[in-house]
């Protein structure tokens, strides 16, 4: 999406910060994550909240300055989506099963739908530009 002022860019960030995996509810604890698990002490989120706002701002400024090859680059070296099987929930209630292969160059997750047969041609990747992904146990 562009602007007068330039491009626009949606980010969604969900965190638990402070809950303890005892508080999710019982289907949810095999694949809930909170950043309280990884430390010995509750976090503080102002602080929290503060640098990521900063290092969101450092990212903008890189996008400005270089354009978008480096930070698509640093990107896929962590995303932790790429190379996994995934179900991919579409708001209109559709989905498809799949492997996570890469980035297109506008920042859409691209999915090979799981073939039914070995011998057929593999899918076309799917764009997903907005969806919630699931990753599989594979």
């Amino acid at each position: 999406m562009t602007t007068t002022n330039g491009p626009i860019v949606i980010i969604g960030i969900g965190l638990n910060v402070n809950v303890p995996l005892q508080s999710f509810p019982e289907d949810l604890r095999p694949i809930a994550a909170s950043l309280i698990e990884a430390v010995p002490q509750p976090i503080d989120r102002n602080r929290l909240i503060s640098q990521l706002l900063w290092e969101l701002e450092q990212c903008l400024d890189e996008l400005q300055s270089h354009g978008s090859t480096r930070l698509r680059q640093a990107y896929l070296a962590r995303c932790a989506t790429l190379g996994r099987q995934v179900k991919v929930l579409f708001a209109n209630d559709q989905q498809i099963h799949g492997t996570a292969e890469t980035l297109s160059a506008d920042g859409a997750l691209q999915v090979r739908p799981l073939s039914a047969s070995s011998r057929a041609q593999p899918p076309a990747l799917i764009e997903v530009h907005a969806a919630d992904v699931i990753h599989l146990r594979e």
